[in-house]
């Protein structure tokens, strides 16, 4: 039961980790496009898709106070960049989804592959664990033995 389990289990894995594979296919693709038609190789991606995110100034020794020797935050921070959209960083605007998108799915498969091999293998001790311990076959026989002989007059 356990070499088909993990046979069977390695089949599903593979099968469910196309899709991922398929989206992280296309954003290289359009990664090689885009970096080839705008001649720029290294570019901080997660940088410029962080313009659509909202940043606060943490680092402000202004926002915290000492409080009997915890540091604590006295008041919000202001912001330092709101969401706003810059036309150069389109390309950053689609590999970033991209990329969270089949890494996180990507996780949630390997997940279920290592969840299916943990059940296997405990179900691989406990399935076929039958004890014969105090089995005696003439005594289960006779048992049944009248419900046929029923079955057998009634016909």
């Amino acid at each position: 039961m356990k070499k088909y389990g993990r046979v069977k289990n390695n089949r599903l894995f593979f099968k469910q980790a196309i899709p991922p594979f398929i989206i992280l296919a296309a954003s290289l693709l359009m990664y090689l496009i885009y970096s080839f038609a705008s001649g720029i190789w290294a570019e901080d991606y997660f940088g410029h898709f962080s313009s659509l995110l909202y940043t606060w100034d943490w680092a402000n020794p202004e926002n915290y106070a000492d409080f009997w020797g915890l540091t604590l935050l006295r008041r919000w921070p202001p912001l330092l960049n709101e969401p706003h959209f810059v036309a150069e960083y389109w390309g950053a605007y689609i590999l970033v989804p991209l990329w969270l998108t089949a890494g996180i799915y990507y996780l949630v498969v390997i997940q279920a592959y290592v969840a299916r091999a943990m059940m296997i293998e405990k179900r691989s001790h406990t399935v076929f664990e039958k004890s014969l311990e105090d089995f005696n076959y003439f005594n289960d026989t006779k048992k049944d033995a009248p419900a046929q002989d029923a079955q057998q007059s009634n016909k």
